[in-house]
């Protein structure tokens, strides 16, 4: 009553917020000396230590401080009841200056047998209320203190778990990214090799066609053929109209112009006419099925193109024969494409952009292509080529 009382005076002689120093001296005298101590707490920034229990200097400083701090609180339970009000501060500093839940729960229990004893030393001690305080005070704080533990423990695997979902998220991504550039990347060979196939097989074929006949036309304006010459000069016209056609259809997307007429005998014989000269003989022979779907013919014209093509470039051969026709194996109904010359062979290269362009094209239609000699080498080391592509039908 004597603090209490003391305490209202302090109060009613408070006149306004801020006092000299001396007044507030002299009020401090008049509270109690618990109570000061936990005033004094709040300008030494106690709760900075217990914030930085990594630190090991401070951890210790921290524990000091809060012990003593709970001892005091312990005394102060003698002197006045009111004491116990601040079982609500210790109990909380309890735990958070002690790192581990075990810790704490050892930290509680003693902090609350003290309390208990504290209570039997008073003048006015009673045996169940200080049991009662103790251990109700000590059930509370572990009911509390466990819960922000288990608060602690879900906030951390939460934490967790939105870190591996950020670190998830990341790697989807950079994997889209890489996926996405590697289609884009995969986009571009594709196209790439699209146009180089094309311009290799319409453009390219027929500038070597126009070459190959405008050499034609000049031997045979140097032997005195003129009609000869004449009738290359009109190939050489009607191969650049064809050409200029080609360019058309492949601006548009369309097929070979030389099959816009459904015509694929006329075109195979008109290619097999183009690349025939003084010196070099090409026969065809055509066993074509009827009814050939606009793919399959795309191929044969390509394949005899481009098989016909090498042959002018690269056989130096007297003879060539063109066969197209069909064979059954088993089942299975297939479309042989023969074309053989008696030049010197491939001799082991590479196999350059109109093979494998050639090959690109039959296997899109599951069809499977060979190149082999023609037969043992002869007197020149000359072997001939075979060229030979299967689609089944």
């Amino acid at each position: 009553m004597r603090d209490m009382q003391g305490m209202r005076g302090a109060a009613s002689a408070a006149p306004a917020p801020s006092r000299p120093a001396p007044v507030a001296l002299a009020e401090a005298g008049r509270r109690p000396w618990w109570l000061n101590l936990f005033i004094i707490r709040r300008r030494i920034n106690l709760l900075g230590l217990v914030r930085a229990p990594d630190d090991p200097g401070r951890h210790r400083v921290a524990l000091i401080i809060i012990w003593a701090g709970a001892g005091a609180v312990l005394l102060a339970v003698l002197s006045s009841g009111w004491a116990t009000i601040l079982f609500f501060v210790v109990y909380p500093l309890l735990w958070a200056v002690h790192r581990t839940r075990r810790s704490g729960v050892v930290a509680t229990v003693i902090f609350s047998v003290g309390i208990g004893a504290m209570m039997l030393v008073r003048p006015d001690h009673d045996w169940i209320r200080a049991a009662a305080n103790g251990v109700l005070s000590c059930l509370f704080s572990l009911f509390i203190g466990l819960w922000f533990w288990r608060l602690y423990d879900v906030s951390a695997v939460l934490a967790s778990a939105l870190d591996s979902e950020r670190v998830a998220r990341e790697t989807l991504a950079a994997a889209q990214a890489e996926l996405a550039a590697a289609e884009r990347a995969a986009g571009r060979a594709a196209e790439h090799q699209y146009w180089a196939r094309e311009v290799h097989d319409t453009l390219a074929q027929g500038f070597i066609c126009v070459i190959t006949l405008a050499q034609a036309a000049r031997t045979e304006l140097i032997r005195g053929r003129a009609d000869e010459a004449v009738t290359r000069l009109d190939q050489m016209e009607a191969l650049a109209r064809d050409n200029l056609a080609e360019t058309r259809a492949l601006v548009a997307g369309e097929g070979p112009s030389a099959l816009r007429s459904g015509d694929l005998p006329r075109a195979l014989r008109r290619l097999v006419d183009a690349q025939s000269e003084p010196g070099r003989t090409i026969g065809i022979d055509l066993r074509l099925p009827p009814g050939l779907a606009r793919p399959i013919e795309v191929v044969v014209l390509r394949t005899v193109q481009e098989a016909l093509s090498n042959i002018a470039r690269h056989s130096d051969a007297a003879r060539a024969q063109v066969l197209i026709g069909t064979e059954r194996l088993g089942a299975v109904r297939e479309l042989v494409i023969t074309v053989t010359d008696d030049g010197v062979g491939t001799g082991g290269r590479a196999e350059g952009t109109g093979l494998t362009g050639m090959r690109s094209r039959v296997e899109s239609l599951d069809g499977t292509l060979t190149v082999d000699p023609a037969h043992a080498p002869d007197a020149d080391g000359h072997t001939g080529t075979t060229i030979e592509a299967r689609i089944p039908l």
